[in-house]
Protein backbone atom coordinates (compact mmCIF):
# COMPACT_ATOMS: atom_id res chain seq x y z
CA UNK A 1 0.00 0.00 0.00
CA UNK A 2 1.10 3.40 -1.11
CA UNK A 3 2.45 5.66 2.57
CA UNK A 4 0.14 9.22 2.15
CA UNK A 5 1.54 12.30 4.69
CA UNK A 6 -0.24 15.34 5.30
CA UNK A 7 1.90 18.46 6.01
CA UNK A 8 0.89 21.58 7.54
CA UNK A 9 2.42 24.47 5.12
CA UNK A 10 2.80 28.48 5.53
CA UNK A 11 0.72 29.78 2.83
CA UNK A 12 3.18 32.86 1.97
CA UNK A 13 6.18 31.11 2.02
CA UNK A 14 5.96 27.64 1.63
CA UNK A 15 7.68 26.53 4.03
CA UNK A 16 6.61 22.78 5.77
CA UNK A 17 5.92 23.76 9.59
CA UNK A 18 4.61 20.16 10.45
CA UNK A 19 2.75 16.57 9.91
CA UNK A 20 -1.00 15.94 10.32
CA UNK A 21 -1.66 13.52 11.97
CA UNK A 22 -4.80 11.85 10.13
CA UNK A 23 -7.38 9.32 9.75
CA UNK A 24 -8.54 9.48 6.48
CA UNK A 25 -8.66 12.29 3.28
CA UNK A 26 -10.69 12.59 0.06
CA UNK A 27 -8.53 14.22 -3.09
CA UNK A 28 -10.59 15.76 -5.73
CA UNK A 29 -8.56 16.56 -8.66
CA UNK A 30 -9.38 17.81 -12.54
CA UNK A 31 -6.95 18.60 -15.29
CA UNK A 32 -10.00 21.61 -15.93
CA UNK A 33 -8.39 24.99 -14.94
CA UNK A 34 -12.08 25.90 -14.67
CA UNK A 35 -12.83 23.74 -11.77
CA UNK A 36 -11.09 24.11 -8.32
CA UNK A 37 -9.35 21.03 -7.00
CA UNK A 38 -10.31 19.66 -3.32
CA UNK A 39 -9.09 17.89 -0.27
CA UNK A 40 -10.90 17.21 2.78
CA UNK A 41 -8.56 15.50 5.62
CA UNK A 42 -10.22 14.15 8.92
CA UNK A 43 -8.32 14.24 11.93
CA UNK A 44 -9.25 12.56 15.76
CA UNK A 45 -8.65 13.29 18.52
CA UNK A 46 -7.43 11.46 21.24
CA UNK A 47 -8.25 12.90 24.44
CA UNK A 48 -5.51 14.22 26.37
CA UNK A 49 -2.98 13.88 23.16
CA UNK A 50 -0.25 16.27 23.14
CA UNK A 51 -1.09 17.62 19.62
CA UNK A 52 -4.43 17.97 20.30
CA UNK A 53 -4.07 22.16 20.57
CA UNK A 54 -1.90 22.70 17.39
CA UNK A 55 -4.59 20.50 15.54
CA UNK A 56 -7.22 22.71 16.90
CA UNK A 57 -5.42 25.64 16.84
CA UNK A 58 -4.78 24.72 13.03
CA UNK A 59 -9.07 25.30 12.21
CA UNK A 60 -8.38 29.33 13.19
CA UNK A 61 -6.08 29.82 10.62
CA UNK A 62 -8.06 29.43 7.16
CA UNK A 63 -6.18 30.95 4.00
CA UNK A 64 -2.90 31.39 6.37
CA UNK A 65 -2.15 27.54 6.49
CA UNK A 66 -2.31 25.14 3.70
CA UNK A 67 -2.38 21.33 3.53
CA UNK A 68 0.19 19.38 1.73
CA UNK A 69 -0.57 15.46 0.76
CA UNK A 70 2.40 13.50 0.22
CA UNK A 71 2.26 9.81 -1.91
CA UNK A 72 5.51 7.86 -1.61
CA UNK A 73 7.64 10.90 -0.72
CA UNK A 74 6.61 13.30 -3.15
CA UNK A 75 4.23 16.29 -3.05
CA UNK A 76 0.52 15.19 -4.74
CA UNK A 77 -1.36 17.97 -4.07
CA UNK A 78 -1.53 21.30 -2.01
CA UNK A 79 -3.82 23.85 -1.22
CA UNK A 80 -4.78 26.76 1.35
CA UNK A 81 -6.95 25.49 4.20
CA UNK A 82 -11.04 27.21 4.06
CA UNK A 83 -13.36 25.44 6.47
CA UNK A 84 -13.03 23.36 9.26
CA UNK A 85 -16.13 21.09 10.56
CA UNK A 86 -15.53 19.60 14.43
CA UNK A 87 -17.41 17.41 16.55
CA UNK A 88 -16.78 15.54 19.93
CA UNK A 89 -13.81 13.76 19.01
CA UNK A 90 -13.02 14.63 15.54
CA UNK A 91 -12.32 17.89 13.34
CA UNK A 92 -12.54 17.51 9.43
CA UNK A 93 -10.19 19.94 7.43
CA UNK A 94 -11.42 21.57 3.74
CA UNK A 95 -8.81 22.48 1.07
CA UNK A 96 -9.05 24.30 -2.08
CA UNK A 97 -6.63 24.36 -4.89
CA UNK A 98 -4.35 27.42 -5.06
CA UNK A 99 -6.61 28.55 -7.77
CA UNK A 100 -9.31 29.77 -4.91
CA UNK A 101 -6.50 32.08 -3.91
CA UNK A 102 -5.35 33.33 -7.34
CA UNK A 103 -9.40 34.35 -7.25
CA UNK A 104 -8.65 36.88 -4.84
CA UNK A 105 -5.12 37.89 -6.36
CA UNK A 106 -5.87 41.55 -8.26
CA UNK A 107 -3.82 41.97 -11.30
CA UNK A 108 -3.50 45.37 -9.88
CA UNK A 109 -3.41 46.88 -6.86
CA UNK A 110 -3.38 50.17 -7.66
CA UNK A 111 -6.40 51.47 -9.67
CA UNK A 112 -4.67 54.61 -11.05
CA UNK A 113 -1.82 52.01 -12.41
CA UNK A 114 -1.40 51.66 -15.81
CA UNK A 115 -3.41 49.40 -18.26
CA UNK A 116 -1.94 45.94 -19.14
CA UNK A 117 -1.61 45.34 -22.64
CA UNK A 118 -0.44 42.28 -23.94
CA UNK A 119 0.44 41.04 -27.93
CA UNK A 120 1.57 37.47 -27.49
CA UNK A 121 0.64 33.36 -27.79
CA UNK A 122 -2.65 32.65 -25.15
CA UNK A 123 0.76 30.40 -23.16
CA UNK A 124 3.07 33.69 -22.55
CA UNK A 125 -0.26 35.98 -21.50
CA UNK A 126 -1.13 33.28 -18.87
CA UNK A 127 2.67 33.37 -17.22
CA UNK A 128 2.24 37.34 -17.62
CA UNK A 129 -0.52 37.00 -15.61
CA UNK A 130 0.66 34.68 -13.34
CA UNK A 131 3.76 36.16 -12.44
CA UNK A 132 2.77 40.03 -12.12
CA UNK A 133 4.17 42.31 -8.96
CA UNK A 134 0.95 42.00 -7.56
CA UNK A 135 2.01 38.26 -6.01
CA UNK A 136 5.33 39.98 -4.55
CA UNK A 137 5.86 42.08 -1.49
CA UNK A 138 3.26 41.00 1.16
CA UNK A 139 1.08 39.83 -1.78
CA UNK A 140 3.82 37.24 -2.51
CA UNK A 141 3.42 33.45 -3.37
CA UNK A 142 5.47 30.31 -4.10
CA UNK A 143 4.53 30.18 -6.99
CA UNK A 144 6.48 29.46 -10.39
CA UNK A 145 4.55 30.75 -13.11
CA UNK A 146 7.25 29.55 -15.82
CA UNK A 147 9.08 31.15 -18.47
CA UNK A 148 8.38 32.92 -21.24
CA UNK A 149 8.47 31.08 -24.93
CA UNK A 150 8.25 34.19 -27.14
CA UNK A 151 5.86 32.18 -29.50
CA UNK A 152 4.20 34.24 -32.33
CA UNK A 153 1.49 36.72 -30.76
CA UNK A 154 -1.94 35.06 -31.45
CA UNK A 155 -3.83 37.78 -29.39
CA UNK A 156 -4.23 41.60 -28.22
CA UNK A 157 -6.01 41.79 -24.50
CA UNK A 158 -5.70 44.61 -22.47
CA UNK A 159 -6.84 45.01 -18.59
CA UNK A 160 -7.70 47.70 -17.33
CA UNK A 161 -6.84 48.65 -13.47
CA UNK A 162 -10.23 49.84 -12.63
CA UNK A 163 -12.44 47.15 -13.54
CA UNK A 164 -10.18 45.12 -10.30
CA UNK A 165 -9.10 41.74 -12.27
CA UNK A 166 -8.43 39.08 -10.84
CA UNK A 167 -5.48 36.39 -11.93
CA UNK A 168 -8.08 33.38 -11.74
CA UNK A 169 -10.58 35.07 -13.55
CA UNK A 170 -8.22 37.15 -16.34
CA UNK A 171 -6.51 33.12 -16.99
CA UNK A 172 -9.78 31.37 -16.76
CA UNK A 173 -11.11 33.97 -19.39
CA UNK A 174 -8.21 33.34 -21.68
CA UNK A 175 -8.29 29.36 -21.01
CA UNK A 176 -11.83 29.52 -22.19
CA UNK A 177 -11.98 32.07 -25.22
CA UNK A 178 -8.39 31.91 -26.71
CA UNK A 179 -7.79 28.07 -27.29
CA UNK A 180 -4.85 28.64 -24.74
CA UNK A 181 -3.14 25.02 -23.60
CA UNK A 182 -4.17 23.51 -20.70
CA UNK A 183 -3.17 24.77 -17.47
CA UNK A 184 -2.47 23.12 -14.01
CA UNK A 185 -0.91 24.54 -11.37
CA UNK A 186 0.84 21.20 -9.12
CA UNK A 187 2.56 21.37 -5.78
CA UNK A 188 6.23 20.70 -5.82
CA UNK A 189 8.32 19.95 -2.75
CA UNK A 190 12.01 19.94 -2.23
CA UNK A 191 14.47 17.20 -1.89
CA UNK A 192 14.65 17.62 2.25
CA UNK A 193 10.30 18.29 2.05
CA UNK A 194 10.85 21.30 3.99
CA UNK A 195 9.68 23.98 1.35
CA UNK A 196 6.58 23.83 -1.31
CA UNK A 197 6.56 25.43 -4.72
CA UNK A 198 3.29 25.70 -6.99
CA UNK A 199 4.67 25.47 -10.16
CA UNK A 200 2.30 25.82 -13.68
CA UNK A 201 2.21 23.31 -16.16
CA UNK A 202 1.38 23.86 -19.65
CA UNK A 203 0.07 21.44 -22.30
CA UNK A 204 0.67 21.69 -25.72
CA UNK A 205 -2.69 22.11 -26.14
CA UNK A 206 -3.04 19.45 -23.92
CA UNK A 207 -1.89 18.08 -20.87
CA UNK A 208 -0.97 14.73 -21.15
CA UNK A 209 -0.52 12.21 -24.02
CA UNK A 210 -2.68 11.02 -26.38
CA UNK A 211 -0.93 7.13 -27.00
CA UNK A 212 -2.53 5.19 -23.80
CA UNK A 213 -0.01 3.59 -21.82
CA UNK A 214 -1.86 2.32 -19.07
CA UNK A 215 -5.01 -0.10 -19.30
CA UNK A 216 -8.08 -0.88 -16.78
CA UNK A 217 -10.07 -3.88 -17.38
CA UNK A 218 -13.80 -4.77 -16.21
CA UNK A 219 -14.14 -6.34 -14.06
CA UNK A 220 -10.54 -7.14 -13.05
CA UNK A 221 -9.05 -3.61 -12.54
CA UNK A 222 -12.12 -1.49 -12.66
CA UNK A 223 -14.00 -2.07 -9.82
CA UNK A 224 -17.40 -0.06 -10.45
CA UNK A 225 -18.19 1.71 -14.29
CA UNK A 226 -21.11 4.28 -14.02
CA UNK A 227 -22.27 6.91 -16.33
CA UNK A 228 -25.21 10.05 -16.61
CA UNK A 229 -26.54 10.65 -19.79
CA UNK A 230 -28.21 13.96 -19.33
CA UNK A 231 -30.21 15.49 -22.32
CA UNK A 232 -31.22 18.88 -20.22
CA UNK A 233 -29.62 21.24 -22.48
CA UNK A 234 -30.27 19.72 -25.78
CA UNK A 235 -31.99 21.90 -28.43
CA UNK A 236 -33.10 21.85 -32.13
CA UNK A 237 -32.67 25.58 -32.61
CA UNK A 238 -30.64 28.32 -30.79
CA UNK A 239 -30.65 31.75 -30.31
CA UNK A 240 -27.69 33.41 -29.31
CA UNK A 241 -28.08 37.64 -28.14
CA UNK A 242 -25.37 39.99 -28.37
CA UNK A 243 -25.25 43.46 -27.54
CA UNK A 244 -27.63 46.34 -27.82
CA UNK A 245 -30.81 47.51 -26.52
CA UNK A 246 -34.50 46.32 -28.26
CA UNK A 247 -33.92 46.98 -32.19
CA UNK A 248 -30.29 47.45 -32.29
CA UNK A 249 -29.46 44.17 -30.52
CA UNK A 250 -27.47 41.97 -32.59
CA UNK A 251 -29.23 38.60 -32.84
CA UNK A 252 -27.62 35.29 -34.48
CA UNK A 253 -29.83 32.03 -34.91
CA UNK A 254 -28.85 28.53 -35.97
CA UNK A 255 -30.67 25.15 -36.52
CA UNK A 256 -29.55 21.42 -35.74
CA UNK A 257 -30.60 18.02 -37.86
CA UNK A 258 -32.16 16.87 -34.67
CA UNK A 259 -35.92 18.02 -35.80
CA UNK A 260 -35.38 15.59 -39.31
CA UNK A 261 -34.17 13.03 -37.58
CA UNK A 262 -37.26 12.76 -35.70
CA UNK A 263 -36.68 14.82 -32.45
CA UNK A 264 -39.37 17.85 -31.03
CA UNK A 265 -38.48 21.37 -32.18
CA UNK A 266 -36.73 23.14 -28.98
CA UNK A 267 -35.37 26.41 -28.99
CA UNK A 268 -33.79 27.83 -26.75
CA UNK A 269 -32.03 31.67 -25.95
CA UNK A 270 -28.66 32.58 -24.73
CA UNK A 271 -26.69 35.78 -23.92
CA UNK A 272 -23.36 36.08 -25.50
CA UNK A 273 -20.16 34.84 -23.55
CA UNK A 274 -17.87 37.43 -25.01
CA UNK A 275 -19.04 41.40 -26.01
CA UNK A 276 -19.42 42.26 -29.65
CA UNK A 277 -20.59 44.02 -32.31
CA UNK A 278 -19.36 42.17 -35.05
CA UNK A 279 -22.35 39.80 -36.30
CA UNK A 280 -19.81 37.21 -38.15
CA UNK A 281 -18.66 36.88 -34.70
CA UNK A 282 -21.84 36.34 -32.65
CA UNK A 283 -22.75 34.01 -35.38
CA UNK A 284 -19.81 31.71 -34.87
CA UNK A 285 -20.98 31.73 -31.34
CA UNK A 286 -24.61 31.08 -31.85
CA UNK A 287 -23.48 27.71 -34.32
CA UNK A 288 -20.99 26.43 -31.99
CA UNK A 289 -24.13 26.93 -29.17
CA UNK A 290 -26.15 24.62 -31.21
CA UNK A 291 -23.59 21.96 -32.12
CA UNK A 292 -22.52 21.29 -28.50
CA UNK A 293 -26.12 21.00 -27.13
CA UNK A 294 -27.21 18.15 -30.77
CA UNK A 295 -26.23 15.68 -27.87
CA UNK A 296 -26.70 14.43 -24.54
CA UNK A 297 -24.29 15.24 -22.46
CA UNK A 298 -22.41 12.26 -21.01
CA UNK A 299 -20.45 11.43 -18.09
CA UNK A 300 -18.72 8.32 -16.65
CA UNK A 301 -17.34 7.50 -13.14
CA UNK A 302 -14.84 4.73 -12.63
CA UNK A 303 -13.72 3.36 -9.88
CA UNK A 304 -10.34 1.47 -10.15
CA UNK A 305 -8.21 -0.70 -8.14
CA UNK A 306 -6.48 1.89 -6.18
CA UNK A 307 -3.50 -0.36 -6.34
CA UNK A 308 -2.94 -1.25 -10.05
CA UNK A 309 -1.55 0.69 -11.60
CA UNK A 310 -2.50 3.67 -8.93
CA UNK A 311 -1.02 7.18 -9.91
CA UNK A 312 1.85 5.57 -11.86
CA UNK A 313 2.94 5.12 -15.06
CA UNK A 314 0.42 7.64 -15.76
CA UNK A 315 -0.69 11.45 -15.33
CA UNK A 316 -3.67 13.62 -14.92
CA UNK A 317 -4.75 14.18 -18.66
CA UNK A 318 -3.59 10.74 -20.01
CA UNK A 319 -5.51 9.12 -22.53
CA UNK A 320 -6.02 5.34 -21.46
CA UNK A 321 -7.52 1.94 -22.45
CA UNK A 322 -10.73 0.74 -20.80
CA UNK A 323 -11.84 -3.06 -21.58
CA UNK A 324 -14.75 -4.11 -20.35
CA UNK A 325 -16.41 -7.51 -20.79
CA UNK A 326 -19.57 -9.01 -19.58
CA UNK A 327 -20.89 -4.85 -18.27
CA UNK A 328 -24.52 -5.10 -18.43
CA UNK A 329 -24.81 -1.38 -20.34
CA UNK A 330 -21.33 -1.27 -21.96
CA UNK A 331 -20.80 -3.57 -25.11
CA UNK A 332 -17.63 -5.66 -24.88
CA UNK A 333 -14.23 -3.78 -26.14
CA UNK A 334 -11.73 -1.22 -25.77
CA UNK A 335 -12.20 2.26 -25.29
CA UNK A 336 -9.85 5.28 -25.39
CA UNK A 337 -10.86 7.89 -23.29
CA UNK A 338 -9.02 10.63 -21.53
CA UNK A 339 -8.20 10.63 -17.81
CA UNK A 340 -9.66 14.32 -16.49
CA UNK A 341 -9.83 14.38 -13.23
CA UNK A 342 -10.14 11.92 -10.41
CA UNK A 343 -11.03 11.65 -6.44
CA UNK A 344 -8.30 9.82 -4.21
CA UNK A 345 -9.27 8.39 -0.89
CA UNK A 346 -6.82 6.44 1.28
CA UNK A 347 -8.49 3.54 -0.20
CA UNK A 348 -10.29 4.25 -3.34
CA UNK A 349 -9.29 6.08 -6.68
CA UNK A 350 -11.91 6.56 -8.99
CA UNK A 351 -11.17 8.26 -12.71
CA UNK A 352 -13.49 11.03 -14.28
CA UNK A 353 -13.02 10.19 -18.29
CA UNK A 354 -14.01 12.37 -21.29
CA UNK A 355 -13.82 11.65 -24.92
CA UNK A 356 -10.27 11.28 -26.25
CA UNK A 357 -7.78 13.70 -27.36
CA UNK A 358 -7.44 14.03 -31.33
CA UNK A 359 -6.38 11.91 -33.17
CA UNK A 360 -8.28 9.41 -31.34
CA UNK A 361 -11.86 8.39 -31.57
CA UNK A 362 -13.68 6.82 -28.68
CA UNK A 363 -14.66 3.71 -30.32
CA UNK A 364 -15.46 -0.31 -29.17
CA UNK A 365 -12.70 -2.23 -31.11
Amino acid sequence: MPQHQVKIVDTRSGAVLDDLPHASFNLKRTVDFARHDSMSVDVKLLGTDSRREAVTGLSYEPWKRSLCLVRDGAALWAGPLMTTGWGHDSVTFNCGGITQLLARRPLFLDTLAAELALSSSARDAIVTLLGRPTLTGTWALPLAPGALLGDAPVLDRTWAPTDVPMVYDAVKKLVDEDDAPDVRIDAVLDGNQQQLTWVARYGSPYLGVAEPAVAWDFPATIQEWTGDIDGTNMLTDGTLLGDGQEDERLVATQTNGLAADGWPRMLRTDRSTVSTRVPMVLQAQADSFVAVNAAPGASQAIKVDPEFPALRGWALGDNGKFRSEGHWFLRDGERVRRVTGYTLTDKTLELETMAPLAPYAEAVR
